[in-house]
């Protein structure tokens, strides 16, 4: 049961983005059942009508259903599914890759540019903390790398979620599970932590400055500089 404190945003909206908090941080599964409506109440402190126009806002962005007399209940994500579908049509061979990637920086280059609208404090505030972790582990050894990918991609997961957009975060998980091979194994290559710490600063600062264009351009700057990196890497 999420007990965070409601905002000064619109009621009905901070309930919805608690109960998203709660579905990300693994309190309520996939295919489970949501509280009743009586918990809820007394967890949130809200009115009936508050607490529905939140429902509202959860039904609309696909992360909750109804079932007739019988609740709410968290919807069961695309991504695992459209996976197997990309897997099948697409076999993770190295051109493939590659244009998993071009697929893929028109998808994120899009969410910073939305992000940049959209994005609050808290989440501005970790993107900076993600980035001054991935600073403090490019003079580490190679067993940080697993580290450095995990911030990485919470990094992109972040923006994607600060576009407000939960099929482009539903997309961008599908293409980080494509791509998870590749990515870590381009960590190993000389100086690229460290380039991995500058290109996310500069896509952090301009979502900072709330400017889309210029968040737009450094993501998609950072993106090509994967496929860069991929492109002189030796096929298996």
């Amino acid at each position: 049961m999420p007990h965070e404190k409601i905002g000064v945003q619109r009621l009905h909206e901070s309930v919805a983005e608690a109960i998203k908090n709660a579905i990300r941080r693994g309190e309520y599964v996939p295919g489970t059942k949501l509280p009743s409506e009586r918990e809820l109440l007394e967890a949130f402190a809200v009115s009936r009508p508050t607490l529905r126009e939140a429902f509202r806002v959860l039904e609309n962005e696909n992360l909750i259903f109804s079932r007739q007399g019988d609740g709410r209940y968290i919807q069961q994500p695309l991504t695992d599914n459209l996976f197997r579908a990309v897997t099948t049509v697409c076999p993770p061979e190295k051109e493939t890759i590659l244009k998993l990637i071009e697929a893929r920086e028109t998808l994120e280059v899009k969410t910073a540019s939305l992000a940049a609208k959209l994005i609050t404090k808290e989440e501005l505030d970790e993107l900076h903390d993600i980035v001054g972790r991935i600073f403090s582990l490019k003079n580490s050894d190679d067993h940080a790398i697993p580290d450095l990918f995990e911030l990485d991609l919470r990094f992109h997961l972040l923006v994607a979620q600060a576009s407000r957009n939960p099929v482009y975060l539903n997309w961008l998980e599908i293409s980080i599970q494509v791509l998870q091979e590749n990515r870590q194994k381009i960590l190993f290559l000389p100086k690229r932590r460290e380039q991995l710490g500058l290109e996310l600063q500069r896509i952090t600062n301009a979502l900072s400055s709330y400017e889309p264009r210029l968040a737009a351009k450094y993501m998609s700057a950072h993106l090509r500089a994967i496929t860069k990196k991929l492109k002189v890497m030796p096929s298996e």
